[in-house]
């Protein structure tokens, strides 16, 4: 948990990580794409919830980048409220 005293960044990303590679894991079951990637992102969002400031907003969305490309799929987004 912590190196020396201090907290162990690296260390905490990781068990975050095993966490999430567990529970996609568990959502690869779910039956269709749609619902498959619903299963692996509800476990994002919690982890994202408790990690990130109150100020900020998650939802999920279709993503465009400044060529006008887009996500083929909704995604986890993060925003300032």
């Amino acid at each position: 948990m912590t190196v020396s005293g201090r907290f162990d960044s690296i260390g905490f990303v990781n068990r975050v990580a095993k966490r999430l590679v567990l529970e996609f894991d568990d959502a690869g079951q779910a039956g269709t794409p749609g619902l498959i990637g619903a299963a692996k992102e509800h476990p994002v969002r919690r982890q994202f919830r408790g990690l990130l400031p109150s100020a900020t907003g998650l939802g999920s969305g279709e993503v465009f980048d400044s060529y006008d490309g887009r996500s083929r799929q909704q995604d986890v987004v993060i925003y300032e409220q």
